[in-house]
């Protein structure tokens, strides 16, 4: 390698000495000096600008800052945040050129005064080229750069390259991202990348539509009425294919291979949570109960009233898991409402581009929970609480009267594990089982639940504190499992290769027990698990506190 790396030294130099003009980037124009800050780790830029008696700076508009400290400010972000480096290996400052050289400065608009002028996209104008958005991108990891992009790749590529090179050239690439927001985690200037890829999304899919198939599926979901036929219909005729199995492998659906062969897929609920709900103790919509509910472990919620709100895939699929929310909730003595006429929160088609539907799914479900009167909305789906909790207010924004009824349901809404940490404040030990009995298990954090809303203690307290179980880290527990929505079905190549890896990791855990907070995930995981004949169980953290609960219920009744 040394020798290689000598060799082409010496050929890259000769060029150097031979050129006569070198042309550079620029990571600052500072306007008060009319200094260009210039950050290389190789040395060639440095070359470049100092060789060669021309030297031409092309730099976008955006690079201009007013003043040094404003460069410096950038230059202390920058290589933490590219290389992990305190400072990167060359930072130049050129004031001038030589004497005997001719220095050009050429800025570059290229559609970015387009985007100073579109509010939702102004703040992707201060990225630093740190490529960090793109170091912590799933998809990204498993494709490369050629694909996930055009010229600017990664996250910021996403965003940029509708206006720099036009909406045809970044229309592919944005498909790629699953709405993981791994890369508003790492972003050192705190641009909103996962929502200006969606507004990207919607940009693609107003100019140039969508499949006919899957408008005509959201066009479907958006109407309750024709979901409830269609699921009743479903959940009859898939007995043909599931003979009562609870999951459809490749083999009873070839149809799906693409889909299947990996990854088995769930059948729907005989009886989905609506209808399940009246056998626990849970209230109709505007009720309240004649006194405040006890409950059977101490807990600083008692008394409070609670709108339960399942997402679609608790209702349809996985209603267990909402009857295990309800049986906890119930256990610490809050009132549970279980709103009316609830459907899909939106997240669906908003994720796929499709904001009229997902407009019209969000005041479907705002106008269902303004009709309860609850101190909280409480859902399991780490995913729906980012929807109704963060997203709806951008949905709405700009419009008089729906934004601040998205505003008020985004103040009381919350995630199971939140409520229970930081509103009833469950103590440590509370919920340890009387039997001794110590649960192993390892915990999966759902990209919504860490990353949109910042989760990751509270569940961890009530595993280990609460509970007190065995709580085995994952590696790399904040990689996705690639479910991503529609995303595993749309790009199964990469869908399976995050998966296969989360796997994988879990297996190195050596427990046999892998819980988590989304409904999305733990599909995911449960389908990857049967396909390929792993021996793990994947619950939700509600079926196991209900557990307890219930414990806790038979021995202060004994």
């Amino acid at each position: 390698v040394g020798e290689q790396v000598r060799a082409a030294r010496d050929a890259i130099r000769d060029v150097f000495f031979r050129a006569g003009m070198g042309i550079t980037g620029a990571n600052a124009l500072i306007a008060e000096s009319g200094t260009v800050m210039m950050a290389t780790n190789e040395g060639n830029g440095r070359l470049t600008s100092s060789l060669p008696p021309v030297h031409v700076i092309l730099a976008g508009i955006e690079k201009l800052v007013p003043t040094y400290e404003d460069a410096m400010a950038q230059l202390r972000v920058l290589g933490r945040s590219a290389t992990a480096q305190r400072i990167t290996v060359y930072t130049t400052f050129i004031h001038g050129p030589s004497p005997g050289h001719e220095q050009h400065l050429v800025l570059v608009d290229n559609g970015r005064r387009a985007m100073r002028d579109r509010p939702e996209f102004r703040e992707a104008l201060h990225c630093i080229r740190c490529a960090a958005c793109a170091n912590v991108c799933p998809p990204y990891r498993e494709v490369g750069g050629h694909v996930f992009g055009h010229i600017y790749s990664g996250a910021i590529g996403l965003v940029v390259t509708p206006f720099i090179h036009g909406l045809d050239a970044g229309a592919g690439p944005q498909s790629l991202c699953l709405s993981c927001n791994a890369c508003e985690t790492v972003c050192p200037v705190g641009i909103p990348l996962p929502r200006q890829i969606l507004d990207v999304r919607a940009m693609v899919v107003q100019q140039r539509g969508m499949k006919r198939t899957k408008r005509a599926i959201l066009t479907a979901y958006a109407r309750p009425n024709v979901m409830n036929i269609l699921f009743k219909i479903g959940t009859r005729a898939q007995y043909a294919v599931t003979r009562g199995r609870p999951l459809i492998r490749g083999k009873h659906l070839p149809v799906l291979n693409s889909q299947t062969r990996w990854r088995s897929l769930p059948t729907l609920a005989q009886r989905p949570l609506r209808e399940r709900l009246s056998s626990t103790p849970v209230s109709a919509p505007g009720s309240a109960p004649a006194s405040p509910p006890s409950g059977v472990i101490p807990n600083a919620a008692a008394g409070l009233s609670v709108a339960l709100f399942p997402g679609c895939m608790t209702d349809r699929i996985y209603p267990e898991q909402g009857e295990a929310i309800a049986t906890v909730l119930g256990g610490l003595g809050v009132h549970v409402v279980a709103p009316d006429a609830l459907h899909c929160c939106g997240l669906i088609p908003q994720n796929s581009g499709d904001l009229a539907h997902a407009k019209t799914m969000a005041r479907h479900t705002i106008r269902a929970l303004e009709r309860v009167e609850a101190d909280y909305i409480v859902s399991g789906s780490a995913s729906c609480v980012a929807m109704m909790g963060q997203d709806y207010v951008h949905l709405f924004r700009g419009d008089r009267v729906w934004r601040p009824r998205a505003e008020a349901i985004a103040r009381k809404i919350t995630d199971f594990t939140s409520f229970l940490v930081n509103v009833a404040r469950l103590e440590p030990g509370s919920l340890v089982s009387r039997s001794g009995d110590r649960r192993s298990l390892t915990y999966h954090d759902s990209c919504q639940g860490l990353n949109a809303l910042g989760l990751s203690s509270e569940p961890r307290r009530l595993i280990r504190d609460v509970m007190g179980d065995d709580l085995t880290e994952l590696p790399e527990n904040t990689l996705c499992c690639g479910f991503g929505g529609s995303f595993s079905f749309e790009h199964p190549a990469v869908s399976r290769r995050l998966l296969d890896r989360k796997l994988d990791n879990a297996e190195t855990t050596g427990t046999r027990l892998i819980v988590s907070d989304n409904q999305g995930c733990i599909m995911h995981l449960r389908g990857g698990i049967d396909a390929s004949g792993r021996q793990i169980e994947v619950r939700h953290i509600a079926e196991l506190i209900a557990e307890r609960i219930r414990e806790a219920d038979r021995g202060t009744n004994s």
